[in-house]
């Protein structure tokens, strides 16, 4: 298994914990710095989120780029936009849709209106293909998510800490609906995976410490 350091070292270890091989990126080593670890299911790649915090009070910027690996060889880097501009604020988590897009929950540190965040999904050659900020009418669709993963119909399903919902939206960015609320057992959702053989979904609880386990899709509806 791939693991990461306080840096962004990157390990390969074996079942016994022996360090096999490893990756270090010169560029992103630093103090502060961080890195979020994904495996595609599609092609097998590893997709690494890498940031590093440079001091800029009064809230810090964050160079942040995804590399993509094939074992150990980098073969792509998604940092800018069509203009050049950095596509990430400070990003927290990565995930990977069943059409290639790479889906990262990006922090918004806003001074005024306090911390928030969105989603940046990119298509699998980096471009940005839309970014969803929820809604800031309704307080349910106020994003300050905390993870973030993808079902067998490409939905993107975020879990939303400060309303304890989790959110589901289309591959193209469209909201779709509150899959979970308050009303399923939702008290603060942390952590959470979506499992593409049995079609249940995993979501931690902080408030409450339980793991709750849901099914919304049945087997005869899943399109490969």
């Amino acid at each position: 298994m791939w693991v990461s350091g306080g840096s962004t070292n990157l390990f390969l270890i074996d079942s016994d914990g022996n360090t096999l091989d490893h990756r270090t990126d010169e560029q992103n080593l630093s103090p502060g710095s961080h890195t979020e670890i994904y495996c595609s299911q599609l092609s097998g790649d590893m997709l690494v989120l890498m940031k590093k915090y440079i001091p800029s009070p009064p809230v810090d910027d964050v160079e942040a780029k995804i590399v993509r690996f094939n074992g150990l060889e980098e073969t792509q880097t998604v940092q800018f936009d069509a203009k050049g501009n950095n596509l990430y604020i400070d990003p927290e988590c990565i995930t990977e849709n069943r059409n290639g897009d790479i889906i990262v929950f990006d922090l918004i540190h806003d001074i005024l209106l306090g911390p928030s965040s969105r989603l940046v999904v990119t298509d699998q050659n980096g471009s940005n293909r839309f970014t969803y900020y929820g809604s800031k009418n309704d307080p349910r669709l106020k994003l300050e998510a905390t993870d973030i993963c993808t079902d067998a119909l490409s939905n993107i399903l975020i879990a939303n800490q400060s309303s304890s919902t989790v959110h589901m939206i289309d591959k193209d960015g469209i909201f779709l609906c509150l899959l979970l609320t308050t009303e399923h057992g939702i008290r603060g959702p942390w952590g959470m995976s979506y499992d593409e053989k049995s079609h249940r979904l995993w979501v931690g609880s902080i408030e409450d410490n339980r793991l709750c386990v849901y099914r919304y899709i049945e087997r005869q509806n899943h399109f490969s």
